[in-house]
């Protein structure tokens, strides 16, 4: 009874440090959320769509309909999508400090984990409450079900692990429902955790439940399951059938290789009508829409060209592989891209094998090995393609670091080392001396990347004003409806979206978002089935175009010019922001 009414206490006081974390953090700096979640954004609100949609296509169906139903009960005014993900997170970190806590015998111990996990969370986690991307929010829940499943032992019944198997399932459940392809980086440390207790289990069967390592598998797959079958019924119809075709191609351009070049392609760009115009638009501004041609028949065919100069590239396998473990030696020591997190995991890793060895629990030492495979599975899989960005890579180390608490607790390496020669000491002083290292990585490294994070935070805040002050000008011409250029669009999340009307008069034009059934049902409802067409025959339609010393609009003279010979672009109007930005609304005109 006194063991649970502790783990009570425990429980609550986390909730209330993690709450205080958030709600601090968003005072310091309020959350931005950037990137493609931008467009996610305006999916879920009803921005793009008119009403709160719960598909976002990246974003999994569970998820959307959590946030779409609330977007649904305030409308715009709630930054519900911001506030989801930060929730997810600060979860997981109760969680976490909730079972740090939880295995401590004492009291003041308990009090001194807690105390510097929340020092490790604000100097490491900080950036993700004020740079809010639901990438890294995929991961991390994924990292907190690599976390359950690690806490879960076989050597006790289901009743008595019941607790972690319900986590496994809500993180493993929220983790795919966010970010699936995040989700997935995290099946090489779940298959070797359950590697890992099946090896324990035949080495003791007598104590051993393996009822309780199925259920643990069957829950991970059960939530794999549920968002899939959810995600085949969203997607069902043709129209999206369509867009998830062409938008393969899409990210499989833009987000490796790039487009084919035009004058080394240009026959294949000419077979499908692209003239050099298009392709300028498309490649050096990002704008997808003018021309009808960029669509999915034609992205196909340009795809196939970059996979095929793709395998070219890696028909030299052994060179290829010496190029990616020289990336990953690159990235994970002398890059500063993931710091500080990569430093703190670095010396966790030393301080478990040292502990293991002091201890003689020989078996952490073989958990660490597998969790080592494991990373360096996603890390060759990820060099490999390519493809490893800040948002990507602090998924591993989420996962490492979770993990690795996991074993200390486990096998409670700080309490077993040196317990002979210090009997006399309340305090281990392996235990002092790992909080004195934690201490010093985190004021070393973490505090100025978080005063950096809290800096750019505020500054982007700041910036956004002229977003949100161009946004009441749309507002207040409401029969015009705008494509935004995206040459030089600067915008962040805390003002996007917030003005009265949940439904706005623009579209983008580039992004992941084009052509999808949302956007195509959005350009039907206001008339507009080709957007460079009507552009020129229509007087309501006009282009945003950020004005700044990096680039000119010729692109756009250029691309009328080709293919609406004797149009003319003007600035019907200029709107200057209050922080400087100008933004000029043009119109196209026939001559």
């Amino acid at each position: 009874m006194e063991v649970k009414k502790n783990s009570l206490i425990w429980a609550m006081v986390c909730a209330v440090s993690v709450v205080l974390f958030i709600v601090i953090s968003n005072r310091i700096a309020p959350f931005l959320i950037d990137n493609d979640n931008i467009y996610l954004k305006t999916v879920v609100s009803g921005e793009m769509t008119g009403t709160p949609e719960m598909r976002g296509y990246y974003l999994g169906v569970i998820s959307g309909f959590i946030m779409s139903s609330l977007y649904k009960l305030t409308g715009n005014y709630v930054p519900w999508f911001g506030i989801i993900l930060c929730l997810y997170a600060g979860i997981v970190i109760w969680y976490v400090l909730y079972n740090l806590a939880a295995a401590c015998k004492k009291w003041y111990m308990s009090l001194c984990c807690l105390a510097v996990g929340l020092l490790v969370v604000s100097s490491i986690f900080f950036r993700y409450f004020v740079q809010t991307q639901y990438t890294i929010i995929g991961g991390f829940l994924g990292a907190g079900a690599a976390l359950a499943l690690a806490l879960v032992q076989i050597d006790k019944t289901v009743k008595e692990n019941r607790a972690n198997l319900i986590m496994l399932f809500v993180f493993a459940l929220l983790s795919f429902s966010v970010r699936s392809s995040a989700f997935y980086m995290i099946i090489p440390f779940l298959g070797m955790i359950l590697l890992d207790k099946f090896i324990d289990y035949l080495g003791n069967k007598k104590e051993g439940h393996f009822s309780v390592l199925v259920l643990a598998a069957g829950v991970i797959v059960l939530s794999m399951v549920i968002n899939i079958l959810a995600g085949k019924i969203a997607y069902s119809s043709d129209d999206w059938k369509s867009y998830d075709r062409y938008n393969e191609s899409h990210a499989d351009m833009v987000d490796y290789e790039g487009f084919p070049d035009y004058e080394t392609y240009r026959d294949v760009y000419e077979k499908y009508g692209i003239k050099e115009s298009s392709y300028r638009a498309l490649t050096e501004h990002y704008n997808l829409i003018l021309d009808k041609n960029i669509n999915e028949e034609s992205f196909a065919a340009l795809d196939e060209i970059t996979r095929e100069n793709r395998s070219k590239n890696n028909a030299d396998l052994l060179g290829r592989l010496k190029e990616v473990f020289s990336s990953i030696v690159e990235r994970n020591i002398k890059d500063y891209t993931d710091r500080p997190i990569n430093v703190f995991v670095f010396w966790m890793y030393v301080a478990v094998v040292v502990l293991a060895v002091l201890s003689k629990r020989f078996k952490a030492l073989r958990d660490v090995g597998f969790l080592v495979v494991s990373r360096m599975f996603d890390w060759i899989y990820l060099v490999y393609n390519g493809r490893y960005p800040f948002r990507v890579t602090q998924i591993i180390y989420v996962a490492e670091l979770f993990l690795l608490v996991a074993i200390a607790i486990r096998y409670r390496l700080w309490e077993r080392a040196f317990k002979k020669p210090f009997t006399r000491l309340k305090i281990s002083p392996v235990f002092i001396g790992s909080v004195l290292v934690i201490c010093f990585i985190s004021f070393r490294f973490g505090i100025p990347v978080m005063r950096n994070a809290k800096n750019e935070a505020i500054a982007f805040d700041n910036m956004s004003v002229c977003f949100s002050e161009l946004e009441d000008y749309l507002e207040d011409h409401p029969d015009n409806f705008y494509f935004f250029d995206m040459s030089n669009l600067h915008y962040k999340e805390r003002t996007l979206g917030f003005g009265e009307s949940a439904y706005e008069n623009y579209v983008y034009m580039g992004s992941w978002i084009t052509n999808s059934p949302w956007y195509n049902d959005k350009l039907k409802a206001h008339g507009i089935e080709d957007p460079a067409a009507s552009l020129v025959e229509r007087d309501d339609l006009y282009i945003i175009y950020q004005v700044d010393n990096t680039g000119s609009r010729d692109f756009l003279d250029e691309y009328f010019e080709e293919h609406y010979p004797g149009t003319k672009i003007n600035k019907a109007d200029e709107f200057v922001s209050s922080n400087g930005f100008v933004y000029e609304i043009l119109s196209v005109e026939k001559g």
